[in-house]
């Protein structure tokens, strides 16, 4: 079974204090990488977002689409009949 996520979270957070720890390079020196990543992360929670987004609004298309045909069968079935 996975891990919860906020569990998930806490083992990241402590093996990457735990590399920067054993790195021993100074904190001037691991800025510029750490913002380089940090800038990856951002654009990837906005790639994420994006499509979370695209989801979301197929899923209302696709559920208006379905009570539209519902309505129009609805209507189809109260035609009279000759």
């Amino acid at each position: 079974m996975d891990k919860p996520i906020q569990l998930k979270k806490i083992e990241f957070e402590e093996q990457l204090v735990k590399l920067i720890n054993e790195s021993k390079l100074p904190a001037f020196v691991l800025r510029i990488p750490i913002e380089k990543i940090l800038k990856q992360l951002e654009n990837i929670e906005v790639q994420e977002l994006t499509l979370a987004k695209k989801k979301y609004q197929k899923a209302l298309e696709e559920e208006e689409k379905k009570k539209e045909s519902e309505k129009n069968g609805a209507k189809q079935n109260r035609t009279p009949k000759v």
